[in-house]
């Protein structure tokens, strides 16, 4: 146990007066709470909290030391930033979570700068499915929007909006002919990816739904981008991810005026009071990566 996290933890436990409310804020459970405020009591020889089964009171020697202790934690903490100086580059291990091909298209162009500005962090990328929630355990998930889905825990930035478009190899275009409506779209083998799949399928910006069952799916979207290059079907995906293959002619749009719903791409991050700095730093280098390489919609 130490002095900070048992101060942080009664902080939160004082405003929020609730340990339920204060463990999902700080990724704890009920029952580490408590045992941080049964230590800190201890330690201090007092007695902070009067608990009861539907409130908490705080005693009057527990309200002195909030007031104090929430200045002193204010002032360690602004301590904590200075002697971060950014001049001097950041040490530590960031844990990011991403989809592969959020990796490759947007993370590790993103990381080269930033490892060169900062020579002592090391990076370790996780895989993530589409669909998961972020884990208190990674520093950052990128991933698209999750619908639905909030919690205390964590805190949500923006990175931009996106929306995925057809295409398919000039065999396939050649052997099914022109394709001019959507008709024609949903009689026609379409390659989704396992996430566009458990979606039920990918939703178009004039309100058709393609959702045929593949014959292949692929846990990878490389996968499905390799089956659409050998004429297998149509794929749904953004032209970031496929702009090797569309110089080289080996893919070309479908009814380009045609796109899915708009989707946005999200950086999610733990939310604890003393922000991690490598997170900080790396979501702006992330935000002007991002800025750079994508038009907004």
């Amino acid at each position: 146990m130490d002095w900070y996290n048992a101060v942080d933890t009664y902080i939160e436990l004082v405003e929020q007066q609730s340990f339920v409310k204060t463990a999902e804020r700080l990724g704890l459970t009920t029952s580490a709470c408590s045992k941080r405020i049964n230590w800190l009591e201890q330690q201090l020889g007092c007695q902070l909290l009067i608990r009861s089964t539907r409130r908490i009171r705080v005693t009057e020697r527990g309200e002195h030391f909030y007031k104090h202790s929430k200045q002193w934690l204010q002032q360690f903490r602004q301590l904590k930033d200075s002697l971060n100086d950014q001049s001097q580059g950041l040490k530590g291990l960031l844990t990011i979570g991403a989809t592969s091909v959020t990796t490759k298209l947007i993370l590790v162009p993103a990381l080269r700068g930033f490892l060169e500005q900062h020579p002592q962090v090391q990076v370790k990328l996780l895989d993530v499915e589409p669909n998961d929630a972020p884990d208190l355990s990674v520093d950052l998930t990128v991933i698209k929007e999750l619908e639905d889905w909030q919690s205390a825990s964590f805190k949500a930035a923006r990175l931009f909006d996106y929306s995925v478009r057809l295409y398919a190899s000039p065999e396939f275009i050649q052997r099914h002919g022109p394709i001019e409506d959507v008709n024609q779209l949903q009689q026609l083998p379409i390659l989704l990816a396992k996430g566009q799949l458990d979606n039920g399928g990918v939703m178009l910006s004039d309100g058709t739904l393609l959702n045929q069952q593949p014959q292949v799916v692929c846990e990878s979207p490389a996968g499905i981008i390799e089956a659409a290059i050998q004429g297998m079907g149509i794929i749904l995906i953004s032209e970031e991810a496929i702009q090797r293959d569309l110089q080289q002619a080996r893919l070309q749009a479908i009814m380009p005026q045609l796109r899915s719903e708009t989707r946005a791409l999200m950086a999610y991050y733990p939310n604890h009071h003393l922000e991690n700095p490598l997170v900080k730093s790396f979501l702006l280098a992330l935000r002007q990566h991002c800025d750079g390489m994508f038009k907004p919609i």
